[in-house]
């Protein structure tokens, strides 16, 4: 994951919004945390409970009874992506990146214009990451997320700058003065020290993703491995890199069984030297481009395109969940570009690999296919079923509704909506 430092020396675009990829470094496994898992049950740090006040949509909201495998049920706009950045942002302990970059996913720039040029710069408004889309410096609003075993609490909040921080940002590229920035945004129980703070315009605006101090921010303690995955999340430079992790830790099999839940015949991949991550006739960037196949009885290897987008949602899947061993897996979407009749396998790998690497998983959906997958593995194999947990999202109501394998199955035999 990014250091402070790191984070702080991230520059300004000067032509549109500032765009980053969405995960975190790699940690060997001699530099992770160590965790003990005591048979099938939940580690010592997976999280139990989640509580969230005043972020986005949510001006109170709670999530009990998390397990290992949890998967977050609603329609468009009930606020599940919202609720996978609050966890990525409390497991990272408070990470000023992971928070800033959820924004940036979602568009939510504004420009500004610099006094001494015409040029306009795109950047991150922090506003609507409150719920109500607003923030009061003076009343002490701010966000609060608390989750179980030591998880947080991770707060943000706006408040006015101090004379010090002022004159620290007098230092900046973009001059604080010219610009009239008396606030900063404030994240309270970071895993850095002293607590990052940023300047902001009165509107929201961040206008340096440096961060104010004078004493250079210490990383309390490393967080566990996280892994955000979205469709089409990785590009092919990112799957090479982290299947170079598989080759090393020799756990190729491990990942080409999920793989095999959408293409039973695939038998290996193989990964071009030359980079052809750009169509020479778009110059767009294709995630699957490099990246050859060879499947059983054909002599000849394919594109990995060739096989269309659910083996290469599924080739994703399974490196991440690789890469975040040890950690937490958020998937956003998850049966995208997947039908119905491969669910009941993939909820079986899942569960597999999440025993197998120690990794709590919080998934999205807003499609039954998910659901009738599970409800088939329920039916077959009840004990592995049990692992994964299910909740429905209301925003409307104070906490997520928890679902029972008997709620699930009804729903799917009679057609009952529980989205």
């Amino acid at each position: 994951m990014a250091s402070g430092l790191d984070f702080e020396r991230k520059p300004f675009s000067t032509s549109g919004p500032i765009v980053t990829s969405r995960y975190t470094e790699f940690q060997p496994p001699s530099e992770r945390p160590t965790l003990t898992v005591p048979g099938d049950s939940l580690t010592a740090t997976m999280l139990t409970t989640i509580t969230l006040d005043g972020f986005r949509s949510f001006r109170h909201y709670a999530v009990e009874g998390l397990g290992r495998v949890n998967l977050f049920l609603g329609g468009n706009n009930c606020g599940k992506t919202s609720l996978l950045e609050a966890i990525e942002f409390l497991v990272s302990k408070g990470e000023p990146s992971v928070l800033l970059r959820a924004s940036d996913n979602r568009g939510e720039q504004s420009p500004i214009s610099e006094p001494a040029t015409p040029a306009r710069l795109w950047t991150t408004n922090v506003t609507h990451l409150f719920h109500g889309h607003d923030f009061d410096p003076e009343s002490g609003k701010q966000i609060e997320i608390v989750g179980t075993h030591g998880y947080g609490p991770i707060t943000v909040r706006v408040r006015p700058l101090t004379q010090d921080e002022r004159r620290v940002g007098d230092e900046y590229p973009l001059e604080p003065r010219a610009y009239d920035l008396p606030l900063g945004l404030e994240i309270g129980g970071s895993s850095l020290h002293p607590d990052p703070v940023f300047a902001i315009g009165r509107d929201g605006v961040l206008r340096s993703r440096r961060r104010l101090g004078t004493e250079p921010p210490m990383e309390r303690k490393r967080p566990a491995p996280i892994r955000f995955f979205a469709p089409r999340s990785l590009s092919a430079s990112d799957i090479r890199r982290m299947w170079d992790i598989v080759q090393m830790e020799g756990r190729e099999s491990e990942f080409l069984d999920i793989v095999r839940v959408v293409e039973p015949d695939l038998e290996s991949l193989h990964f071009l030297v030359r980079d052809l991550s750009v169509s020479p006739q778009t110059g767009a960037a294709s995630p699957a481009t490099g990246i050859l196949s060879r499947l059983r009885d054909h002599d000849r290897r394919v594109p990995l395109g060739v096989l269309g987008d659910g083996t290469h949602q599924l080739l994703a899947l399974s490196l991440s969940l690789i890469e975040a061993a040890d950690g937490f897996l958020l998937a956003d979407g998850l049966d995208n570009n997947l039908h119905w009749t491969v669910m009941r396998d993939l909820w079986t790998a899942l569960v597999e690999a999440s025993r197998r690497s120690s990794v709590q998983i919080f998934a999205t959906t807003q499609s039954l296919d998910g659901l009738r997958g599970l409800a088939a593995l329920y039916r077959k194999d009840p004990e592995l079923a049990s692992e994964v947990t299910v909740f429905k999202m209301d925003r409307r109501l104070p906490q997520a509704v928890r679902l029972s394998a008997d709620n699930v199955d009804a729903a799917v035999t009679h057609g009952i909506e529980i989205r």
